[in-house]
């Protein structure tokens, strides 16, 4: 019989019968990499670790710097969005709906609190049915678009012809003529958005004059325009927006650098708690009499009269004493090194004495 011999028991058995030095430099070879890479991180850290107080602000004000910068840039388009800005409303007449011809337009984008000079600006044939229809009326409604009203103007008006044609002989007639009219000056909306209704001409038509035909005012174009009041800090923004949004960015940006600087500056420098030579407080003068020195020793502060008077009874009263000290002889007559013993007269005794001589 021929035995049937499994490949995959072949191969596990040649695995485990490999050398255990051959799976060693296979480690090696494996793990080196990380090793190495572990190795500079620790040499580098080790290097680093003296300057880590300086290293490290210095580190977070670079990861600062790109922040503060993109934060000053949206400071300056932010100013510049929000500086107001004059706006232009296109008007579209309807004819044949009305009395007279009225549109109805919605003006977005306004400062609530600027003032604007709202004014209707008209571009008429120069016909004679436009110079014949005389005087006007142009009316203008605002409300709020939740129809609150908020303003309701009436202004006259009326078409010249222009100067070109009665002066010049020769010269080609205008075929329009451009018409403004003054609504509103100095007006705030006190919203953002706002829902506008102009009407011109005239509401009685005229029908009773010329043939009884009903006169209106032909209109080529029309917009309804909102200059803005230039008054303040505010009105001198909004005469140069690019260049107080440019201002706004770079003081923005020199007070983010300032805040941040004054934060790192003083871990940056930091000198360990060491004093330098000019910090060090001035050392007094020696005044011990015993050092070499050449400074004099304090004068003694002069008494008053009490304390010397104290001071001269101190005095009588220990010399007093030390004469009435007697030596007093040892009882055996033997030298001994120690100085001999004084024994103080009593005052009775004394008395006695005087009392017998």
């Amino acid at each position: 019989m021929t035995s049937v011999t499994d490949p995959s028991s072949s191969r596990q058995r040649t695995t485990s019968d490999e050398p255990p030095q051959r799976r060693e430099i296979v480690s090696t070879i494996l793990y080196a990499p990380p090793r190495l890479l572990f190795i500079l991180l620790y040499r580098a850290a080790a290097f680093l670790q003296p300057y880590a107080s300086q290293i490290i602000p210095i580190f977070i004000c670079l990861l600062l710097v790109p922040l503060v910068i993109s934060l000053s840039l949206y400071a300056g388009w932010l100013v510049w969005r929000s500086v107001p800005v004059a706006w232009q409303v296109p008007i579209d007449f309807q004819y044949g709906d009305g009395a007279s011809p009225y549109s109805q337009a919605t003006i977005a984008g306004i400062a609530p609190y600027q003032p604007y000079d709202i004014s209707l600006r008209l571009s008429v044939p120069a016909t004679e049915a436009n110079f014949g229809l005389g005087n006007f009326m142009a009316a203008l409604e605002l409300t709020t678009p939740s129809n609150k009203s908020i303003a309701s103007v009436r202004r006259s008006a009326i078409i010249l012809p222009s100067s070109s044609t009665t002066l010049f002989i020769f010269s080609t007639p205008r075929k329009l003529i451009d018409l403004k009219i003054s609504l509103l000056d100095s007006f705030s909306f006190g919203t953002s958005k706002a829902m506008a209704r102009v009407e011109v001409g005239r509401r009685d038509l005229w029908k009773t004059l010329g043939r009884g035909e009903g006169r209106e005012l032909s209109v080529y174009s029309a917009s309804l325009v909102g200059r803005v009041r230039h008054s303040g800090v505010t009105g001198l923004v909004s005469r140069f927006p690019l260049v107080s949004a440019v201002v706004a960015s770079t003081i923005f940006l020199f007070v983010c650098l300032l805040v941040v600087t004054s934060c790192i500056l003083p871990t940056v420098f930091t000198n360990n708690g060491e004093y330098t030579p000019h910090e060090l407080p001035p050392m007094k003068p020696d005044l011990d009499p015993n050092s070499g020195g050449d400074e004099e020793p304090p004068k003694p502060r002069r008494r008053s009269r009490g304390a010397r008077s104290s001071m001269r009874r101190v005095a009588v009263k220990r010399e007093g004493f030390e004469e009435d000290v007697q030596l007093v002889p040892s009882s055996s007559g033997q030298r001994t090194s120690s100085p001999p013993l004084r024994r103080r007269r009593s005052r009775v005794e004394g008395g006695l004495s005087d009392s017998d001589v």
